[in-house]
């Protein structure tokens, strides 16, 4: 039996986006600027809503904004922890999803 991936969000973008690389997004989120994560957060989402494949990024987003106080930052990682993949290709829950909790 196969485990289906599922997201309980859906956002609409304009047909005109562009979507983000994974290293723009490392980028951004690299930054200092709590607006620049921001925007870095929003395009990996935006991103991993069209089915590119974010995996590269979790270890970035926990060191550049777990720890950030910013509101709206913090309501973008819960999205971000709601659509993002928890478990390895083996089932088992990721190493790094362990320095979260």
């Amino acid at each position: 039996m196969a485990l289906e991936d599922s997201c309980t969000f859906l956002v609409a973008q304009p047909a005109s986006y562009e979507v983000a690389t994974v290293e723009e997004v490392k980028e951004l989120l690299g930054e200092p600027d709590v607006y620049a994560k921001i925007d870095g957060l929003r395009r990996a989402l935006m991103a991993m809503l069209t089915g590119v494949d974010m995996s590269g990024i979790l270890m970035n987003v926990i060191r550049g904004c777990v720890t950030v106080e910013d509101h709206t930052l913090k309501k973008m990682l819960m999205l971000y922890w709601e659509s993002v993949r928890k478990r390895g290709p083996d089932g088992k829950l990721l190493q790094e999803l362990i320095l979260v909790w």
